[in-house]
């Protein structure tokens, strides 16, 4: 029976395109047995996986970004996590492996070149990180989201696919939420600050509009745990303030599909897995990428978003009153809007199934070979 293996990693990005993955493996044959290897200290929320999952765990630490001192004790630990990964696939026996990114898939891969495994890469940034670089080399396969992802690979491996994504239950539904507010899997303080703020400006510049034409603006924001109560408050404080304002604040959102079909723009990172959903949802956003994430990817995923007029960029150090015009344009500007879903249209139906099929399929197909 066939076995294989997935990397999982830090961030939703690398954990809910593993998991699109791993079931549409099933699908394809119910039969394979799929496991995941991750590190032991992440800080997403692991409910999103189900407790029958297979999961293996290794002392793997990141590299990129950190001092000094943090690099030469990821070193150590790439060692022991290379111990470990051989470990796992002894006991586990995979026949294919699959890296999703991150500093878990480097001693995993590594290990299973060594051990004559089938390697293959699934890399949703336009810029990809420095481990699915290295396990390019050995890998059989590498399945991206952006042409211009092929420059950093060998191009006779590259299969554009699009990113997988999780597998929504999408209902036709009131768009009550004018606006969702997404701040990566684990929440970002940055996002959540400049929304405020933003929000705070449309409130008060906007007041007359919204009071003479009786609208109501809805929020949903996921902060993440630690800024939760802070946003909660904040938002209270402008409930008061402001009659036509209401809000709901999640530290996590797990039944993200039901605010997604109900949501009329998002503001969010720029992560492969983020931008995907948004795409595939034909939902203009507004993308605020991380000012230091790795080759700058996330700037770069949101550029050519914007370039193909998929949706809008906004950079954390750009001013209050500019997303709060790119807020109001989306809420409003019907041109605007009619452009970003129609060229999010186009996009949409460049695949006749989704990428999670196609990477199966194709996984699949070459292991039978």
């Amino acid at each position: 029976m066939s076995k294989v293996l997935i990397t999982l990693g830090a961030t939703g990005g690398h954990i809910f395109p593993a998991l699109a993955i791993s079931e549409a493996i099933n699908k394809v044959d119910d039969k394979i047995e799929v496991a995941f290897v991750n590190a032991y200290k992440t800080n997403i929320k692991m409910s999103v996986i189900k407790e029958s999952e297979k999961i293996y765990q290794i002392n793997s630490l990141g590299f990129v970004g950190k001092t000094v001192f943090e690099k030469i004790k990821a070193l150590f630990f790439l060692i022991i996590s290379i111990m470990e990964s051989v470990k796992i696939i002894i006991n586990f026996k995979p026949n294919i492996i699959i890296s999703t990114g991150g500093f878990v898939s480097l001693p995993v891969c590594f290990s299973g070149f060594m051990m004559n495994k089938k390697i293959y890469i699934v890399e949703g940034n336009s810029v990809p990180g420095i481990a699915n670089k290295i396990v390019s080399k050995f890998s059989k396969k590498i399945f991206i989201n952006f042409d211009e992802t092929k420059k950093y690979f060998p191009e006779k491996k590259c299969y554009k696919t699009g990113f997988p994504i999780r597998n929504f239950e999408i209902k036709k539904s009131k768009k009550d939420i004018d606006i969702l507010i997404l701040g990566g899997s684990q929440g970002s303080k940055i996002i959540n600050r400049i929304s405020c703020e933003a929000l705070n400006l449309l409130l008060k510049e906007k007041k007359d509009i919204y009071k003479s034409s009786n609208i109501k603006l809805n929020i949903v924001h996921q902060t993440g745990q630690e800024d939760m109560k802070r946003i909660k408050q904040y938002y209270s404080n402008l409930k008061s303030d402001f009659g036509f304002f209401d809000f709901k604040v999640f530290d996590f959102i797990k039944n993200l599909d039901e605010f997604y079909s109900k949501s009329k723009i998002l503001i969010t990172r720029a992560g492969a897995s983020t931008i995907c959903e948004s795409q595939n949802l034909n939902l203009p956003s507004i993308f605020i990428p991380i000012k230091n994430s790795t080759s700058n990817h996330q700037y770069l995923n949101a550029l050519e978003l914007k370039n193909n007029k998929m949706g809008l960029l906004h950079e954390e150090n750009d001013k209050t009153e500019e997303l709060m015009s790119k807020i109001y344009s989306l809420l409003n500007d019907d041109k605007l809007l009619k452009q970003i879903n129609s060229n999010l249209n186009k996009f949409n139906r460049k695949y006749d199934v989704s990428s999670s099929q196609m990477i199966a399929k194709e996984i699949l197909s070459n292991h039978e070979k």
